[in-house]
């Protein structure tokens, strides 16, 4: 009886252990993504400002409208709130389907996060996940 119990009580901290991991490493993965989208998004705005200025100067109006036709279009897929609205359905989802907490609660805490975040939250938060995981 008492093996079964301690048995019982390694397979939950392994458990526990695992799920910490890949947490870790997911919230990892998501920062890189982030920055890489926030790097992407900075030079492509770099490259187009730099082709309307091209344009501008030799007064040529069809690039003109060719590079914000399709930043305009490139755009309304991958930018405007589209990682606000990603995370909005998909926190949704899990919240509702778990019960835990209110979708909104939950929701209005992940927009502060997001408003307020920077590179040095996620290294903060991955570093307490990191320490975390080492107990």
């Amino acid at each position: 009886m008492i093996t079964e119990l301690l048995s019982k009580s390694n397979d939950t901290q392994n458990q526990w252990e695992s799920m910490m991991a890949t947490y870790v490493a997911t919230l990892d993965h998501w920062k890189n993504s982030y920055l890489q989208w926030q790097d992407m998004g900075k030079k492509a705005l770099e490259s187009y400002t730099q082709a309307i200025q091209k344009a501008n100067k030799e007064g040529n109006t069809e690039m003109i409208k060719k590079f914000t036709d399709l930043w305009s279009e490139t755009w309304d897929v991958a930018g405007k709130n589209n990682p606000n609205e990603w995370y909005l359905k998909s926190w949704e989802e899990i919240w509702k389907n778990s019960g835990f907490v209110t979708p909104n609660a939950f929701n209005d805490y992940w927009q502060k996060i997001w408003h307020d975040s920077s590179e040095e939250f996620f290294k903060r938060s991955n570093e307490v996940m990191k320490k975390m995981n080492n107990l």
